[in-house]
């Protein structure tokens, strides 16, 4: 089995969401003086790549380890929405893609990670793709962006219609490319 990393590397220079505090890196012990090396990290939750748990938006909606551990596996498609017009995802993206348990939607987004640009204008499901991919039964959807809802959301509509249905989100994915173009 070829495996993928589709993370992001955690450091000090992790981009994070605007007004999110910046990750902090502390080297505490060194081999040389304390024969280990340990570093402590100062980070929020939804920093670099990350999956929300119902619990994220939802007063009293689950963590995640508090969910069955058969929620994180399953079937995966890629859907390349590299060329749509727009920002805002419909469910027409989803014409002919075959069913899987984990929708992963590819926009090339992750080119612009550590960038300013990375935090605007970038594609999002929108509310009708988020009800059609809970009408599918998905178990999480994946992206290539900061959030699923649009940077100026007030509502965070996508994410109460996925997360209140436990349909995980997986943010800021990277390296999408590498994964093959039909189900795994």
């Amino acid at each position: 089995m070829k495996i993928i990393d589709l993370t992001h590397t955690i450091s000090a220079k992790t981009p994070v969401f605007p007004g999110t505090p910046p990750v902090k890196v502390k080297i505490f012990a060194t081999v040389e003086k304390d024969g280990f090396r340990e570093k402590l990290f100062q980070i929020a939750s939804h920093v670099g790549t990350h999956m929300d748990a119902p619990a994220h938006m939802l007063a009293g909606g689950r963590y995640l380890d508090s969910l069955p551990v058969d929620r994180f596996m399953g079937s995966a498609i890629v859907v390349d929405v590299r060329n749509r017009g727009g920002m805002e995802l419909g469910p027409e993206v989803l014409d002919g893609v075959p069913e899987a348990d984990f929708i992963l939607f590819h926009s090339g987004w992750s080119a612009k990670w550590g960038t300013p640009a990375y935090f605007n204008s970038y594609p999002y499901p929108g509310e009708a793709l988020a009800n059609a991919l809970v009408k599918r039964g998905v178990k999480g959807i994946g992206m290539d962006t900061i959030s699923a809802d649009a940077a100026d959301s007030a509502t965070f509509a996508t994410h109460h219609i996925l997360l209140g249905r436990e349909a995980l989100i997986i943010e800021n994915l990277t390296n999408l490319t590498a994964l093959p173009d039909r189900p795994f």
